[in-house]
């Protein structure tokens, strides 16, 4: 489930949205909530897995330690970098170490 949001968020909060409880339906049982918290935790740690912080360059963490993708802000070269899972790059593609 973590990381498809495409059709869940949209409909997560529309009262219209098919499998929403509706007036006049039977109680909601568990599952309804652990599924929409489970979901919401998904979402949670994939973005804080795509945005690795900000600090200095010597500061960044180690690029495999991220997702490919992740972004960090090196605030001593004013910019941010990606981890392209072996290396952090610069938006040019320089390898930033």
């Amino acid at each position: 489930m973590a990381g498809d949001y495409n059709f869940t968020i949209r409909n997560f909060y529309n009262a219209d949205a098919p499998g929403h409880p509706q007036i006049g339906d039977p109680p909601l049982d568990a599952n309804y909530f652990n599924e929409r918290e489970q979901l919401l935790q998904d979402m949670v740690s994939d973005i804080t897995q795509v945005v690795a912080g900000k600090g200095t360059v010597a500061q960044k963490p180690l690029p495999t330690s991220v997702v490919v993708g992740a972004q960090y802000y090196a605030t001593d070269l004013s910019k941010p970098i990606w981890s392209d899972g072996t290396s952090w790059r610069d938006a040019s593609g320089t390898i930033i170490s």
